[in-house]
């Protein structure tokens, strides 16, 4: 009876006082990194584009194949730009460009299409990328100059003939706030993938050229090119 009715003793109530002080303390440490956990951890996103696929991203990062589905979306986009659509093409480019890319794409276009209407120009053409064993299409990812490209092939078709010419458009990718921008954009008639062993190549046969130059030597994806 005399254990439940006597007071506690200075010793035992530093005792206890400790071990409370002690048991605040660890929940306090406890909580503190589960809140900078909760702060640095990033979200992934994940983006269903109808003909694009699915995307995921966090907030400064996106997975290659993400990158790849993009760039060869946005290659069918431009290669399928025409008199009849363009307004609709570029407003739709018009969220994946930065704003001094988006600008210069619209002034060529307008150049092309003006060049279409004065020349009545009737046919279309379209983009195709399908890789075979019949064909050089491709995506190529350069870490080092940190460049998509890819190479399909451009169909200019007019009344009764349709003819082909392969081209390879480049991107350079930047992402911020879980949204990736074109910073820059590239495209050139050819099969050739000027990616950083190419330009090796020309450097070891004292041909030293412009990257970006070398990349955009025919900006012009329309008629004026067949």
């Amino acid at each position: 009876m005399d254990f439940f009715t006597r007071s506690w003793t200075i010793e035992e109530y530093r005792y206890w006082f400790k071990r409370l002080v002690t048991a605040l303390v660890c929940v306090s440490i406890a909580m503190l990194l589960v809140s900078v956990k909760a702060f640095f951890q990033e979200t992934i996103v994940v983006l269903r584009t109808p003909g694009v696929g699915e995307s995921r991203f966090t907030k400064n990062a996106m997975d290659l194949a993400s990158y790849k589905s993009i760039a060869i979306s946005i290659s069918h986009n431009l290669g399928d730009i025409n008199r009849g659509n363009y307004d609709n093409q570029i407003k739709l480019l018009q969220s994946w460009l930065a704003p001094e890319v988006y600008t210069k794409l619209v002034m060529k276009v307008k150049e092309v299409v003006k060049k279409q209407i004065e020349e009545h120009e009737a046919g279309s053409q379209y983009f195709e990328f399908n890789p075979n064993a019949g064909n050089k299409d491709e995506y190529v990812y350069d870490p080092d100059l940190d460049m998509h490209f890819v190479r399909g092939r451009m169909h200019f078709v007019n009344a009764a003939k349709d003819s082909v010419r392969p081209i390879v458009f480049s991107y350079k990718f930047v992402q911020s706030d879980y949204l990736p921008k074109i910073t820059e954009l590239y495209w050139e008639f050819g099969d050739v993938i000027k990616d950083t062993q190419y330009f090796e190549n020309q450097r070891r046969g004292n041909n030293n050229i412009d990257q970006k130059e070398s990349w955009s030597k025919n900006q012009d994806p329309n008629g004026s090119a067949r």
